[in-house]
Parts: C-alpha cells; structure tokens; sequence
C-alpha cells in the first residue's frame, strides 16, 4: 500500500525561494529576540542588501530589516 506525505506548503519552495520574494507575498518574520516583534506581514516593498540582509516595507507602513534566515 502506497503512503501519502502530506508537505507544509513552505517544502515546496525552492531552497532559494528568500531570494525570490516580491511585492504582495505574504511572509513571517521572527524576532531572534525571543519573538517578542515577531509578525506576518504582506511586503510592499523590499530591498535586498549585503550579507543576507533585506529591508520590508509592509502594506501597512510598517517596517522590518531582518536577515533572511529569520523569515518563513
């Protein structure tokens, strides 16, 4: 009997899929200061920067300047 795996949708993305994002997807980040500004946001803007670092704008004016690592 054949058995099914069920994947989070974040497996299907390809190992680079960070490096991919653009306006109007929807990520998390999390604070690796123990969560406590952790958040979802939908990006307006994003700018990808030396060292593996990105600078979010959210559709709500909000702002994030993370490491990519720290997103899912």
């Amino acid at each position: 009997m054949a058995t099914m795996q069920i994947q989070h949708p974040s497996q299907n993305r390809p190992q680079h899929w960070r490096k991919l994002l653009q306006p109007g997807d929807q990520i998390t980040w999390t604070d690796p200061d123990q969560g406590l500004c952790s958040r979802t946001l939908t990006i307006q803007h994003i700018q990808y920067m030396p060292g593996g670092i990105v600078q979010i704008t959210d559709n709500f004016g909000g702002y994030v300047e993370a490491h990519l690592r720290e997103l899912s």
